[in-house]
């Protein structure tokens, strides 16, 4: 984005996690594997990348990518525990592990406790901002879950806001209002960062928050979404606020 410097325009720089910050591709794998390990079954790669394509199939059939729903967004993290024994029982037809689908769920959800896997130079830019701005952090997920996994960055957190513990999932409107609310800010005091057009973008517009999409793919923008500007590598954001 071309033109004069916004770094005065923002106090607080919000980010979300999944996909912009962290790797929750290569963390569930990771999960996958050990949790295949604990149970004395090793995987090959290609047993990974089917666990993979299985979780993504079952997590749609479960309606989970629609977060525009209100039951779904009633029922988010309920479904998020609910359907990974079901997803085990899929996984178990084509890769034999002598164990109850609801164990080896238990343990997939504890191996992803851990700290994650960062994407890119997400750290370092994080790091950097925070000594300029109040850099937040507002994800969906299960609060010990995404506590853990973003250990790395909870030096630098002003404010961490998490769907389990908000009560509310991102795009609803009071999710985004009660971030403002705890920050004690106006929706013009913030920038949010994030990857997800019908999670960030939209959600952000229910409060009128400027949303900056982090877009990697370069997907072209649809109708209907209007973010303050798009940015394909995460120093970007730093880019941006200085009008560069």
């Amino acid at each position: 984005m071309k033109g004069a410097s916004v770094r005065g325009k923002y106090e607080y720089l919000i980010f979300d996690a999944d996909h912009t910050l962290i790797d929750f591709n290569r963390d569930e794998e990771a999960a996958f594997r050990r949790t295949f390990e604990a149970f004395g079954a090793a995987c090959t790669p290609e047993d990974l990348r089917r666990a993979r394509f299985l979780s993504d199939t079952v997590w749609d059939e479960e309606g989970l990518n629609d977060v525009h729903s209100p039951e779904v967004r009633r029922t988010y993290h309920e479904k998020y525990v609910g359907h990974l024994p079901r997803l085990f029982a899929r996984i178990q037809e084509f890769f034999p592990v002598a164990a109850p689908p609801e164990a080896l769920a238990e343990r997939f959800l504890s191996e992803l406790n851990a700290p994650s896997a960062v994407l890119g130079a997400a750290l370092s830019v994080f790091s950097r901002l925070s000594g300029r701005y109040k850099t937040c952090i507002a994800t969906n997920g299960l609060t010990v879950m995404q506590t853990a996994r973003l250990q790395a960055f909870l030096p630098y957190v002003h404010a961490l806001f998490i769907s389990q513990e908000v009560g509310a999932v991102k795009p609803d409107r009071s999710f985004f209002a009660g971030m403002l609310s705890r920050l004690g800010a106006s929706a013009a005091d913030c920038l949010f960062i994030g990857d997800s057009l019908d999670s960030d973008v939209a959600g952000c517009a229910t409060v009128g928050m400027d949303c900056l999409w982090f877009n990697p793919a370069h997907r072209a923008l649809p109708d209907g979404y209007a973010p303050v500007g798009q940015i394909d590598r995460i120093e970007g954001v730093e880019t941006f606020l200085t009008g560069g």
